[in-house]
Parts: structure tokens; C-alpha cells; sequence
């Protein structure tokens, strides 16, 4: 069964903004040892069932995923950030209902030695 991360990783490189900025250095839980910036890597931090629709065939629930943005200059940084909450705003399909962003927080990374935006997007789907 493939990931909400995994599904937003698989749209975010089919977006031509996105990808034009990151290509496909999209990576699901963590990055890879010397990565290449800039880079997005993401994870979920959250899923909680609507219990309202609990006795559904099919729960919808809300995941949220948390999206490092890292690249080497701020500008950078924010111009990537800023094209993922662009091309997640409204994402819909056949089980995903809305996707939105909310909370931001931008900060060095000593260890790395690049900025960092985290985004988290918040995906409300039918789990099938």
C-alpha cells in the first residue's frame, strides 16, 4: 500500500514549479548521506480517524505530513517552500479529499549547514 508521503512525493514531482526547482531529490522518511541541494524530505507525524464516519466500508482520516525543505541559500529555501504549498493547495483525486498547509518553521540546520523550512500539509482521505 503506498503512503500518503509517498503519494505527495509522486505529485510534488509531477509539478512542473517543483520539480523545476528540485528535480526528483523527494525523499520519504529521510535524506541520503551528501545529499544534493535543494531537497525535500518528508514523513508523516500524525493520522487521526474521523469518528464521525468511523462505521464507513472505507475510514477517511486525516494524516499529517511533515516536509523538510533544504537548500543551501535562504532564498532558495523559500522560493521551494513556497512552491510546495503551492502545488499541494486543493490536491484532489479519487481518495484524496483536500490537502492544505499550515504551520511553517524555517531554521539553520548546523549539522547540515543549510537552511531549513518545515511545512506540514494536512491530507484528508478515504483509507481504502
Amino acid at each position: 500500500m503506498t503512503t500518503v508521503a509517498e503519494r505527495l512525493r509522486t505529485h510534488l514531482r509531477n509539478d512542473a514549479t517543483t520539480a523545476a526547482l528540485v528535480g526528483t531529490r523527494i525523499y520519504v522518511q529521510r535524506l541520503p548521506q551528501n545529499p544534493t541541494y535543494p531537497a525535500l524530505c518528508m514523513h508523516t507525524i500524525g493520522r487521526v480517524e474521523d469518528v464521525m464516519r468511523g462505521t464507513l466500508a472505507y475510514p477517511i482520516v486525516t494524516v499529517r505530513v511533515q516536509i523538510d525543505v533544504h537548500d543551501s541559500s535562504y532564498d532558495g529555501v523559500m522560493a521551494l517552500a513556497g512552491a510546495v504549498k503551492w502545488a499541494l493547495l486543493g490536491l484532489r483525486d479519487s481518495t484524496v479529499h483536500d490537502c492544505r498547509t499550515e504551520d511553517q518553521y524555517e531554521y539553520w540546520d548546523e549539522t547540515l549547514g543549510v537552511h531549513v523550512v518545515s511545512v506540514d500539509a494536512l491530507v484528508n482521505l478515504t483509507e481504502v
